[in-house]
C-alpha cells in the first residue's frame, strides 16, 4: 500500500490526474481536523478555495460555472440521501464543474461512502476516484 500525503493529493487534483474530482473517505472525528489542512494547503495551489457544507435541506447554491484553478471542498455528503433529488442536483453540478475546469474534494464518512459510491444505482456511482484516511500519511 502506497501512502499519499493530502498535499500531494492537492497537487495530483491540480495536475488533472483525479479527473476534476477525489472523494476523502475520513472517520467523523478526524473530518475537521482533515478539511482545515485542506484549506490551509489549498490556498497554497489554487487561487480560490471554497467551501460547501452539506446537509439534508441543502440546495446547491453555488454558480454553476467555475474558474480554471479553484478548489471546492465538500462535506457532509452522508448527510444526504443516495437516491435523494439533492444528491442528483450535485452530481449534475459537479459534472459542470469538472467540465469547465474546476476542482472538488468530497469529504465523507466510511458509511457514506459505501452508501454513495458503492451503490450502482446511486448518481455518485463511479463518479470519481477515492482515498482512504488510511493511505494518508
Amino acid at each position: 500500500m502506497t501512502l499519499i500525503s493530502l498535499e500531494r493529493i492537492l497537487e495530483l487534483l491540480c495536475d488533472g490526474l483525479y479527473s476534476g474530482c477525489v472523494a476523502l473517505v475520513v472517520e467523523a472525528e478526524k473530518r475537521h481536523r482533515v478539511l482545515a489542512l485542506l484549506q490551509e494547503l489549498g490556498t497554497e495551489l489554487y487561487d480560490h478555495v471554497r467551501f460547501m457544507a452539506l446537509d439534508s435541506e441543502t440546495a446547491i447554491d453555488l454558480a454553476l460555472e467555475s474558474i480554471d484553478g479553484d478548489l471546492l471542498l465538500i462535506d457532509g455528503l452522508s448527510k444526504i440521501s443516495p437516491h435523494s433529488q439533492e444528491a442528483y442536483a450535485l452530481r449534475t453540478f459537479l459534472d459542470v464543474r469538472r467540465n469547465t475546469a474546476g476542482k472538488t474534494i468530497i469529504i465523507l464518512d466510511p458509511k457514506g461512502y459505501r452508501s454513495h459510491f458503492s451503490d450502482s444505482d446511486a448518481p455518485f456511482y463511479l463518479f470519481c476516484d477515492f482515498v482512504f484516511e488510511s493511505d494518508l500519511s
